[in-house]
């Protein structure tokens, strides 16, 4: 369900716990299962599709929960305290209630647009957007023009006949690939261990290793019988194209060996296709999955956030203005308007009484002053 990357500050818990399991762990921890939970990623899913949604219920969940409690257990002034809770509890409701007034219809209205694009914008312009959706010519009013590819339900599509804004994810076997390096890691470990009852215990665990060492040859050897111009990587279990070679910024990827790497293949979108393609009864369609294609992805990952935030970008500076203006009312309409501190009173005696004291002190002089003076005046000695 959740198998793209992040494409948000939401996080997506398949997309990160996708291999959680290790060679020596049969049963994933707590934290694992929790992350891996359908009805986690469901919820990940569906904020990280409506942000501006999920970020009002947060912040009215911390305004009108967790900071008032906070102010009257810290706060000695329980006064103080009360304006400062229903200040943070009205700032919260009217944060939540102005994207359920006006963000939500904006919303709805710009994911509209970025559903179908087609229909509102230009192919040239949509190709800035998405650089890899296909464009092809077509005849219109006796002129050649351009138009985006589309499938039967209207989705773009790739270039590639894949459908936009789905994940690249690499076509793979479903045997561990990764059985062989887990086996020589355990026969190293097993060289080292001197329990008795340890070594047993890891050799079990290489048999099983074992078999399903053999397992995945043999869906390996099936599968490449089957589809002659794909390879099947020992190490990982991904299909890979003989003809697509990998580049890694314009250069060929080469393995330890030297050797040119192989495209990743994409992975069908067909459920049914899928399992026919791994259980050798159906060839595999060649798509395969390019530098370009992965840079494109990221561009589109990267408007998609972009999409989903316009409504916060564009409607933050009013929120904020009028939930400055608007709060001290809603305080006065329940009678928590906060009083003005006034200016402590003057008193003119005691001010009277200071200038007179100032005017009254004698002005000191300087000690050279003085000496100065009497040097002045004494008489001078001597001739001219």
């Amino acid at each position: 369900m959740i198998n793209g990357k992040l494409t948000s500050s939401i996080i997506r818990p398949k997309t990160i716990l996708n291999a959680a399991t290790t060679a020596t762990t049969k049963k994933p921890d707590m934290v694992t299962r929790f992350m891996k939970n359908g009805l986690v990623g469901k919820i990940c899913e569906t904020a990280a599709e409506n942000p501006v949604m999920c970020q009002s219920i947060f912040s009215l969940a911390i305004c009108c929960g967790a900071r008032p409690v906070t102010n009257m257990i810290t706060t000695k002034d329980k006064k103080d305290a009360s304006y400062a809770s229903c200040h943070s509890i009205s700032s919260g409701v009217m944060g939540f209630v102005w994207p359920l007034i006006f963000a939500t219809p904006l919303a709805a209205a710009v994911k509209m647009i970025a559903a179908k694009p087609q229909k509102f914008l230009k192919p040239e312009t949509i190709k800035k957007f998405y650089p890899t959706v296909g464009l092809e010519k077509v005849m219109k009013n006796g002129k050649e023009t351009l138009r985006v590819m589309t499938n039967s339900k209207g989705e773009m599509l790739r270039e590639n006949g894949t459908k936009l804004l789905t994940n690249l994810e690499p076509l793979k076997l479903k045997g561990e690939a990764e059985a062989a390096g887990k086996i020589k890691k355990l026969t190293e470990k097993l060289a080292k261990t001197k329990s008795e009852s340890k070594k047993l215990k890891i050799q079990s665990q290489i048999e099983d290793f074992r078999i399903k060492q053999q397992e995945f040859e043999a869906e390996k050897a099936a599968f490449e019988a089957m589809n002659p111009k794909l390879y099947v990587d020992v190490d990982t279990g991904v299909i890979r194209s003989r003809e697509f070679f990998k580049t890694e910024n314009g250069q060929f990827a080469l393995n330890d060996k030297g050797e040119k790497i192989g495209c990743a293949i994409q992975k069908p979108e067909d459920k049914k296709a899928l399992d026919r393609v791994l259980a050798g009864k159906q060839e595999a369609e060649i798509l395969p999955i390019t530098e370009d294609m992965e840079i494109g992805k990221n561009k589109e990952d990267n408007i998609k956030s972009i999409i989903n935030w316009v409504p916060d970008i564009l409607l933050a500076p009013p929120r904020a203005m009028l939930t400055i203006e608007l709060i001290p009312r809603f305080l006065k309409l329940f009678g928590m308007e906060k009083q003005k501190k006034s200016a402590p009173a003057k008193d003119g005696t005691q001010q009277t009484q200071n200038n007179t004291t100032f005017k009254a002190s004698p002005i000191k002089m300087p000690a050279f002053a003085t000496l100065k003076t009497h040097s002045v005046a004494a008489p001078k000695k001597g001739g001219a």
